[in-house]
């Protein structure tokens, strides 16, 4: 199922942005499109400025859960229908995709029929509990279902005193999304001794026994440990559900995990079939002591030589007509204090689970929004892109978890948002949205993570938000999961990290802020955690576990703050305790843990043996960025200001940098960014520029200047960040001399969230009595998510000139007096709308996967296009060139070069004419576009022996800036050639500016 589409892009509003009071529905949610797991749904708001002027928004989002809607005979979806019909000697469900039939009676052969949503039938029995020494592969059978008539209590159906010689209840819930079995053990079983087994090396196991079922397709999630498991564990595939491992859990403390519950498939050589799951009796003993002892002693039967032949000796139910037939009620928990009493005991769950389908090959788009409601299961491959947002309903119900093979592709300033459905700060806002998350959690377990067979996973950019459980993973046995530059805030608990290998480090987690997390670190068994760079800021128990023996957890250059209990032991080394936050940190927008200016923890760690996080660390800060506030009359150079932590690495955890950021500044003169300086902005309009301001942001190809959302770094929103709006904008007011503003960018980017203006400029003289820039610049730059609009209404209006630019799924609008220029433009993923414009010249771009809606003449040719049906520039001149995909490598300076040939060439001029000799599309070394050029978006060409940008005579200035067109010769405006400018070469320029990289 791929969900990285919806049909349409960023709602285009031509309204000056303003301040933003409150926020009320119009009319009801509409929902444009069903499936069997999803609705996209849209809703518009009325937002109502501090000044009364009033803009209606659209808002489009797709909601996710698993089995929300079912399909009729015509092939339409509609919602599905829980719960529980009783009907004579049995309870039905059946208004769901998958139906369950419960008998009254549990110990009726066949007492569960599960027909599932392709019309396949499962009918099964509980048969009873048993333990299988894996040492000696004995097998015994401690206690077997008997007579036991349930009630119904919502959508569940308990089954009470179910088991003869053990007292044990068994639970069946059925959802939307799942069919639950649940063994709740009230005592303790006896002592594996009891039978001549070793306790060190048994099991205890629940059996299932299936007179129907499909023959399910069995993949091994880990192989079975001679000295601890006798059991395989396998994932079921059953065709339209899946079964995964189970769980053992406290009663009443589902989130604490005590073991995975292992499963195999086993068929027998008379053709019966059993479910057995196992957990090892030394993951349940401290817990097990807690229950109330077997009352007269254990039931002791001999041990069979294997459970082979324990399975083998069972007898087949039978029918035992006769008498008067059980029937099911409802619970009544005013009347049924009995009952009520009995479901409130402590007790230890064995479950499983069949869930009813999952998200087949997800892709959780960039720059999308998703609203999770239950429990949501991804197979296949699922692809995390970056900037991605999941909001979860409130509840602590909704989950969202994936298997087997995830693709992350979070990045600096580009997150992957997981956070409540109120959070209006991230993403599109949420129907029924409060815009204020309250302090319950809203995700049970936002993110679960199943190990792959083989192999590592990657995590990194990465912040969950009001879940009960941030993170959890587990069977990554002979893989590892690294967690990297991850925030967790107002959590129940961060990671439950759970089932390594006992000797093997199998979790990093490197580079994490935790902030109102209850537990950072919550019951882990069989793991290994090794972790840098963690700051705390308040918690109740750091490291909440009762397997401190198959549990170790190591710090390096920590900081711990107000952490009422420790817990569970740690080892490491550069950790340091805080009592109080009290002068720990400095604050920024919605950054609360940058270190304080003079901090202690700066440039205190102890060595970094990881290298890919040093690495990154060294683009990364604990410095405050600057405030940019109120009003730039003067021309204002800004540079760097914010040292990267490049010399001994700072305690706790490290933000990408900002140098500064702005709520809200107006700009009357020239403001200059170089050198790759990073400004953050929030709010709902962040730079103004009027009369006579001037916006010049020029960085370098391996040092970008960067323009981004501060919610891409920070861990909360700003002080009254309503969470969308425009990074600039312009306003200028009509008089004689009024100079318009003017915008030039090179080797910047724009990075946005889905619901903002990267640039905005719509001004309409008669309307508002402003006129929009004069003139709109932009090359060599990348702009990501967002929308980037410029519209006029009155000749003359602004010029529009892009050349050499990537947008990647991001919105671009432009109508009325725009005279736009584009060449070499890479657009993916993402919307054109040109409507009307004074002139437009588009040449050598690839449009991939774009929609364009264009009126009026666009005069353009030789442009590329995918997929190759899709609608192309109206006029073309020729020599376009359709292709069914365009491949993408990562090189050097993105991920946008060219992994193809059918773009190469075909452009229409030669490379040194468009000013590209000394760029490239492809990732090798020492290439350049020297021949016809190609199409789309180019990167300046890189070498392995001088550094990162070509410099071929080695003087210290790159090719590209000495040679600005790459024809290998100095031209008129070109002050410096290739050959060497040292200082002391003869008759050299000697040039003092900032732009040298």
């Amino acid at each position: 199922m791929a969900l990285a589409m919806m049909g349409g892009f960023l709602p285009l509003v031509a309204a000056e942005s303003k301040v933003i009071v409150s926020r009320h529905a119009v009319g009801e949610p509409t929902v444009l499109e069903r499936g069997p797991h999803h609705a996209e749904v849209e809703h518009i708001t009325l937002d109502t400025a501090a000044d009364g002027s009033t803009r209606q928004t659209t808002h489009r989002y797709v909601h996710l859960e698993v089995g929300m809607n079912r399909q009729l005979p015509d092939g339409t979806w509609q919602p599905v229908e829980t719960g529980l019909a009783l009907e004579p000697g049995r309870a039905v469900a059946q208004g769901t995709q998958h139906q369950v039939v419960f008998a009254a009676n549990l110990r009726t052969p066949g007492s569960i029929t599960l027909t599932l949503p392709d019309g396949r039938r499962m009918r099964s029995h509980p048969y009873g509990l048993a333990y299988t020494d894996a040492a000696s592969g004995k097998s015994v059978l401690i206690a077997e279902v008997r007579d036991s008539v349930g009630v119904v209590d919502g959508d569940q159906v308990l089954y009470p005193d179910a088991l003869d010689g053990l007292d044990a209840d068994f639970r069946f819930t059925t959802t939307k999304s799942l069919f639950e079995q649940d063994v709740i053990l009230r005592e303790a079983p006896p002592s594996p001794k009891s039978y001549g087994l070793d306790p060190a090396t048994t099991q205890l196991e629940v059996w299932t026994e299936f007179l129907e079922a499909p023959e399910p397709v069995r993949e091994e999630l880990r192989a079975g440990n001679a000295a601890r498991l006798a059991t395989k564990d396998e994932s079921l595939d059953f065709g339209s559900m899946r079964m995964t491992s189970g769980r053992a859990f406290r009663l009443a403390e589902a989130d604490e995990t005590l073991s995975v519950v292992v499963k195999e498939w086993i068929v027998l050589a008379d053709g019966r079939r059993f479910l057995v799951e196992a957990v090892p009796v030394s993951a349940m003993t401290g817990v097990m002591e807690a229950l109330p002892p077997k009352a007269g002693g254990a039931r002791l039967s001999a041990p069979k030589a294997s459970r082979m032949q324990a399975l083998l000796a069972t007898p087949q139910r039978q029918y035992r007509p006769g008498g008067s037939p059980a029937n099911l009620r409802r619970l009544d928990r005013s009347r049924d204090t009995a009952w009520v009493e009995r479901w409130s005991r402590s007790g230890v769950v064995l479950d499983y689970q069949l869930l009813n389908g999952t998200l087949n090959n997800a892709v959780f788009a960039s720059g999308q929004t998703y609203l999770v409601t239950g429990a949501v299961t991804c197979s296949g491959t699922t692809r995390f892109e970056a900037n991605a947002v999941i909001k979860f309903a409130e509840g602590g119900t909704s989950s969202l978890s994936a298997g087997t093979s995830v693709v992350w592709q979070g990045e600096p300033y580009r997150p992957i948002h997981f956070t409540a459905k109120d959070d209006d700060s991230v993403g599109e806002v949420i129907a029924g949205s409060t815009g204020a998350p309250g302090t319950s959690p809203y995700a049970g377990t936002a993110l679960g993570l199943t190990g792959p067979p083989a192999g590592a996973l990657t995590v990194s950019h990465l912040r969950i938000a009001h879940a009960e459980v941030g993170l959890s993973a587990g069977n990554f046995n002979g893989s590892t999961l690294t967690v990297r530059h991850v925030q967790f805030v107002q959590c129940g608990a961060g990671l439950t990290l759970a089932n390594g290998l006992p000797s093997t480090p199998t979790y990093k987690v490197q580079n994490a802020l935790m902030t109102g997390v209850a537990v950072p670190f919550l019951n882990g068994n069989f793991a290994q955690v090794q972790v840098d760079n963690l700051t705390v800021n308040g918690a109740t128990t750091f490291n909440q576990t009762p397997f401190t023996e198959h549990f170790s957890l190591i710090l390096q250059n920590s900081l711990l703050v107000a952490v009422a209990n420790i817990g569970a032991p740690y080892s490491g080394s550069g950790v340091h305790t805080v009592t109080s936050a009290a002068g720990v940190f400095a604050t920024a927008g919605g950054g609360a843990h940058y270190l304080a200016p003079g901090s202690p923890y700066r440039n205190a760690a102890v060595a970094v043996v990881d290298s890919d996080l040093r690495t990154d660390l060294r683009a990364m800060t604990t410095v405050v960025p600057l405030p940019l506030t109120g009003s730039l009359t003067t021309p204002t150079a800004l540079t760097r200001t914010v040292p990267r932590d490049q010399d001994i690495v700072d305690i706790g955890y490290h933000y990408p940098a900002l140098d500064y950021w702005t709520a809200g500044l107006t700009v009357s003169a020239a403001l200059t960014l170089s050198q790759g300086v990073a400004l953050g902005w929030s709010g709902t309009q962040a730079v103004t520029l009027q009369a006579g301001g001037q916006l010049h942001s020029v960085g370098t190809p391996a040092a970008p200047n960067v323009f981004v959302r501060c919610a891409g770094v920070h861990e909360r929103p700003g002080s009254g960040d309503p969470g969308h709006g425009s990074a600039f904008e312009t306003i200028s007011t009509l008089g004689a001399g009024a100079p318009e503003p003017v915008i030039t960018a090179r080797f910047t980017r724009w990075v946005a969230d889905g619901g903002d203006y990267h640039l905005r400029i719509d001004r309409r003289t008669t309307a508002s009595g402003k006129r929009p820039a004069a003139s709109i610049s932009l090359r060599d730059c990348m702009v990501r998510g967002g929308a980037f609009q410029v519209s006029a209404e009155d000749n003359p209006g602004p010029t529009l000139d892009l050349q050499n630019n990537l947008w990647f799924q991001t919105t671009h609008f432009s109508s009325g007096a725009v005279a736009l220029s584009a060449f070499q433009q890479t657009w993916r993923r993402s919307g054109i709308t040109w409507s009307g414009l004074a002139s437009a010249t588009v040449r050598n771009c690839i449009f991939d996967n774009t929609s364009l809606s264009v009126s009026g003449t666009v005069v353009n040719s030789h442009n590329g296009y995918a997929p190759a049906a899709a609608p192309k520039l109206p006029g073309s001149a020729g020599s376009d060139v359709p292709v069914a995909s365009v491949t993408y490598a990562t090189g050097a300076f993105g991920d946008a070069y060219l992994g193809g040939s059918s773009f190469l060439n075909v452009g229409n001029q030669t490379a040194a004419a468009a000013g590209l000799g000394q760029y490239t599309v492809q990732t090798a070394a020492n290439t350049r576009d020297t021949s016809w050029v190609d199409l789309g978006y180019h990167s300046v060409g890189v070498s392995t022996i001088t550094g990162p940008v070509l410099d071929t005579d080695g003087d210290g200035w790159a090719d590209y800036l000495e040679d600005l067109n790459g024809n290998g010769v100095q031209d008129t405006g070109e002050l410096l050639t290739l050959s060497a400018n040292g200082l002391n070469a003869p008759g050299s320029l000697q040039l003092f500016t900032p732009t040298q990289p």
